[in-house]
């Protein structure tokens, strides 16, 4: 076993290794680095997941889409404080490039500042410009 186990999170209750069974995240580019390791799930535990998924999900879209937006824009802030580490992170784990690793932690950034603007918009379209922001265009029917 790695220095380092993680549980796994359903609902709100932490799952630890039982009997020692863990499933390892293994370094591709050094197989003697056991990044670190989870418990081994059992069939129920899947099943609860899946469902606690779909409780979650049932409340969160009663959520105000301006109020997902902030926390998907939140999340985006707290990735962009944490950029190095998170693209070291995945370097390690995924063997890939530090640039690559950089570019794609950038680009989930985007997509999160993306999807948080979109929370906000209830009617109408964002178009980039050529400044590289956002213009908002909304038709209205003067007709009716």
């Amino acid at each position: 076993m790695s220095n380092k186990i993680m549980p796994c999170v359903i609902g709100r209750e932490q799952i630890y290794p039982r009997n020692n069974e863990t499933i390892k995240d293994i370094n591709p580019a050094n197989i003697n680095d056991i990044i670190v390791e989870f418990p081994k799930l059992t069939r129920e535990d899947v099943i609860r997941a899946i469902e606690v998924a779909e409780e979650a999900q049932e409340k969160w879209k009663d959520v105000p889409p301006p109020e997902r937006g902030k926390i998907l824009i939140k999340a985006a802030n707290l990735m962009e404080n944490e950029f190095e580490q998170l693209a070291e992170i995945l370097t390690r784990e995924e063997g890939k490039t530090i640039n690559e690793s950089k570019a794609e932690v950038a680009r989930d950034i985007s997509i999160f500042r993306f999807y948080g603007i979109m929370g906000y918009r209830l009617r109408g379209e964002f178009i980039d410009s050529a400044e590289k922001t956002h213009i908002f265009s909304q038709y209205v029917n003067h007709l009716v």
